[in-house]
């Protein structure tokens, strides 16, 4: 039977005293909350030392309504859908459940930046929402995310809403390892979909990298046109080899054919004064609908391969 959470489980012990930099459950950054994702991580980093503050267990705070802590106490209505996406993600290990509190704050926060936060609410029954937050004083560096777990039983799938960062950090795949913290716990819970709308300026260049693709031939066939709108804007060297790889992969109606514009990338391109690498110029300020499937050999062995530039592997997923 799976264990029932109760206030208990999301107490902290005095050893556990919150520190300006520590790891902590749930905290919060105040007024933060109030805003929406285009702005949050400009605000995380202009706004830090005036509008985020420590409390004592932590603060969960959706537009209906508090939905976890306030003044060191869950509400009624979490305790209930924690219990019902418990009984829905537990695995029996032995000693411990895959939604114990702690347990879900190591797997879905990396250790990127100090102070971080993860943020978890019920929007409705059947979906898990959560928002990481990281505030990097040195750098003066805000990031923000925003992911969805739908755990009906029928159709599981997690929703990536957004991936945001002010200033982008070059030193560090930021992605890479966010992305990696949440497969590993999907993998555990038996999600084996991710689906987002690729955009936001580079999503739609930098999500193919990590096997996504559009989800449906309708959505590629709508990008197709945008990409070879994009193109043609663009001053290619060896033009005419570049356009002949393209159309190969722009003919193919099957929206994996996504992946094959890597072939693009050794020709360079300009556009507005700006260099870059064709592939990349010419899905830069696409907006389109994609989806991760874990069960896709194609798309695995492609985010396989990109987290292992930063030393990140996962475990091969079960059926």
């Amino acid at each position: 039977m799976p264990e029932s959470y109760s206030q208990a489980h999301f107490q902290m012990s005095s050893s556990d005293a919150f520190r300006f930099n520590a790891r902590y459950w749930f905290p919060t950054f105040e007024m933060l909350e109030t805003y929406r994702i285009r702005y949050i991580a400009y605000l995380c980093r202009c706004f830090a030392q005036l509008f985020y503050k420590e409390i004592p267990v932590g603060l969960s705070v959706s537009r209906d309504g508090c939905r976890g802590f306030r003044d060191g106490f869950c509400d009624g209505k979490f305790l209930s859908s924690w219990n019902s996406f418990a009984a829905w993600a537990q695995r029996n290990d032995g000693t411990t459940s895959l939604a114990e509190p702690r347990r879900v704050l190591n797997f879905l926060l990396p250790a990127l930046y100090e102070p971080s936060g993860l943020r978890v609410s019920f929007p409705q029954r059947d979906a898990l929402e959560y928002c990481l937050v990281y505030l990097d004083e040195t750098a003066r560096r805000g990031l923000y995310a925003r992911r969805l777990i739908f755990f009906d039983a029928s159709d599981p799938y997690a929703y990536h809403d957004a991936l945001l960062m002010d200033p982008p950090d070059p030193n560090r795949s930021v992605a890479s390892h966010i992305l990696h913290a949440a497969v590993r716990y999907y993998l555990e819970i038996g999600i084996r979909e991710i689906r987002t709308t690729a955009g936001f300026n580079i999503g739609g260049l930098l999500w193919p990298k990590y096997g996504f693709r559009p989800e449906s031939a309708a959505a590629w066939s709508a990008l197709r046109d945008t990409i070879r709108r994009n193109f043609n804007r663009l001053d290619v060297d060896f033009e005419k080899e570049a356009r002949a790889l393209l159309e190969i992969a722009l003919e193919n109606p099957d929206p994996r054919a996504i992946w094959q514009l890597k072939s693009l990338a050794r020709f360079s391109g300009r556009i507005n004064g700006r260099h870059g690498k064709v592939n990349d110029l010419i899905l830069k300020g696409t907006r389109w609908r994609g989806v991760l499937r874990f069960d896709d050999p194609d798309a695995w062995n492609i985010l396989q391969t990109r987290l292992a530039r930063v030393s990140l592997t996962l475990p091969t997923p079960t059926t």
